[in-house]
């Protein structure tokens, strides 16, 4: 029997692509269709709907655009010399209808008329403006070896559902390259067998079949400006030798190896991206597509959820199967499946230099979770959501915005409530006096007049629920729970709602009624939902033991008791 050599590795380590200084260049404004040519679309300028200078692109799909064909729109840049190393850029604004469109390609196509592609997917939620990013030198196919310096034209292709006949719709707005990515490799696996082994699949099954991260801290890659946007992006890249193709396999949300996370100090946060969602396991990128692949070496880039601040970890799951050669069929051979040398790698790509807008809202926790669209029957991730009490000050605070990699500082933060008022300054109180909801926006501006959207994350937007002031008293469920003192900073959230102004007490008691740590004692707090913190520690700052506690809330009026599992 022949012996197969399989090389397996797992690394941690900084391995820089690319790293310049900031720079930007619009490359087409869309205030204009003039320059454009189109294809199977509709192409007219909105200017009700923009997000950059006062209008966009509207592309409709004609009348004439068949089941599974094509519609596209080209320009010649302004610039033409690219390069590795830049980020070509975009926002879309994406209605429902824009749901049933099969596939969406960027092209570039230089002066000897080589071409690069990069295959994307639309963003949910929908009905808003959505930014999307194509690094340069990882396209997901391509037609000879194309001259990034010398671009004559930039396509955008849009491929009408197989299914249904549907004049979808879509807006582009502020075309622009970027320059100065950064990147880090922090994990590689390979394998490698021989010639006659390669014949039985060997070294592709082994590939397919090791985990990329597994559970892999990577807290120390974590940014002020990744924690400010809200995730981190994840790159993932197969490599074979004969030129072999691969494909994405969708995460199933199962718990098991194709179910790709992360886990931070007791809560797991999920990928954020929908479209590489599957829970049938079917291919993700390309799309309902296991032959054709995408060429070796590209990239497929993946974001994860992150949380307001890492207290101790930020471990991350790349695992087994989601990664594997593409399956095109020569006779009853899988070829891409049969080749000697295989190897994935994933890299940490940080925040392109810039400015990175960040709320918080005063002792109002955030909202987070999976909301089921039952339309289109998949869930979407949903953040930056909060609940406040309606006719309650409350306090917006803008100090962990921060600068990236740019020679420049936070000159202005401008506030817009939603509701018709204004206010400036890191800091702004606020007072909502009708029910409902309203999207709060913060727009930074630098020393040197740069801001939104030539800078995409200098504006944050959250969504403010204002809701009735709370009809009892109320104590949830500490999360937390069970309540971990082994890992590093450990605390646990209390969170409670009270009816109106009045004296608040919680204390932490063991099960025989011992008191083991006052978290508020006697203090009067307005209407509202609140919460406090406890670190685990009792009233001499020693850890307490593990097993079952209770934790109360008091007032003149009313005493709430539940439960807490401590654990070590």
């Amino acid at each position: 029997m022949k012996k197969i050599i399989v090389i397996m590795s797992l690394l941690l380590f900084k391995s820089f692509l690319i790293s310049q200084s900031f720079n930007t260049v619009q490359i087409f404004d869309c205030n204009s269709s003039e320059g454009l040519s189109k294809t199977n679309l509709d192409v007219n300028v909105d200017n009700t709907r923009y997000v950059e200078g006062n209008s966009s692109i509207k592309l409709q799909a004609a009348a004439t655009l068949a089941l599974g064909a094509w519609g596209s729109v080209s320009f010649s840049p302004v610039v033409n010399n690219f390069s590795v190393g830049q980020v070509l850029s975009f926002w879309m604004y994406t209605p429902d209808n824009a749901g049933r469109i099969k596939d969406m390609e960027l092209v570039l196509i230089d002066v000897n008329n080589s071409s690069a592609t990069w295959k994307f997917y639309y963003k949910t939620p929908f009905n808003q403006w959505h930014y999307y990013t194509f690094w340069l030198d990882k396209p997901s196919s391509s037609s000879g070896e194309i001259n990034l310096t010398n671009i004559k034209t930039i396509v955008l292709r849009f491929q009408q559902s197989e299914q249904f006949n549907i004049r979808f719709e879509l807006w582009i707005d502020d075309f622009r390259l970027y320059y100065g990515y950064e990147a880090e490799k922090i994990a590689e696996v390979s394998s490698l067998c021989n010639v006659d082994e390669a014949q039985q699949e060997k070294a592709a099954q082994e590939i397919v079949a090791k985990e990329i991260l597994p559970w892999v801290d990577i807290s120390n890659f974590i940014t002020k400006a990744d924690l400010a946007r809200g995730f981190i992006e994840i790159a993932v890249s197969f490599y074979g030798t004969d030129n072999i193709r691969w494909m994405m396999i969708g995460d199933d949300d199962a718990g098991d190896e194709k179910d790709l996370r992360a886990y931070s100090d007791g809560v797991i946060y999920e990928l954020l991206d929908t479209q590489y969602k599957s829970f049938s396991r079917d291919p993700v990128y390309p799309r309902d597509d296991k032959y054709t692949g995408i060429i070796s070496g590209s990239w497929i880039v993946l974001r994860f959820a992150l949380p307001k601040e890492i207290q101790s970890y930020y471990k991350l799951y790349i695992g087994a199967g989601n990664f594997q050669p593409a399956e095109a069929l020569v006779g009853l051979k899988r070829i891409y499946w049969m080749t000697t040398y295989y190897k994935a790698e994933a890299y940490f790509i940080h925040p392109l230099p810039g400015v990175y807008a960040d709320i918080i809202i005063k002792d109002v926790p955030q909202k987070t979770g999976w909301e089921y669209d039952v339309v289109r029957k998949i869930f979407n991730y949903v953040s930056g959501k909060y609940e406040i009490p309606q006719g309650v000050e409350i306090e917006f605070d803008a100090s962990n915005s921060v600068v990236y990699n740019m020679n420049s500082s936070i000159a202005s933060y401008s506030w817009d409530f939603g509701d018709g008022t204004q206010a400036s300054g890191v800091k702004a109180t606020h007072v909502f006096n009708n029910l409902g909801e309203y999207n709060v926006s913060l727009t930074l501006t630098t020393s040197d007049g740069k801001t939104y959207p030539e800078l995409p994350y200098a504006r944050k937007t959250i969504t403010v629920k204002v809701v009735p002031t709370p009809a009892e008293i109320e104590l949830y469920q500490n999360g937390p729970n069970p309540f971990d003192l082994s890992v590093a900073n450990p605390k646990t959230i209390i969170k409670y709602k009270l009816s109106e102004q009045t004296e608040v007490s919680i204390r932490i008691y063991t099960l025989t009624g011992k008191v083991v740590k006052t978290l508020i004692d006697k203090q009067t707090m307005p209407a509202g939902e609140w919460y406090v913190t406890w670190d685990g520690k009792d009233e001499n700052g020693s850890l307490v033991d593990s097993g079952l506690y209770l934790y109360s809330l008091v007032t003149p009026t009313k005493t709430v008791i539940k439960k807490m599992l401590v654990i070590k």
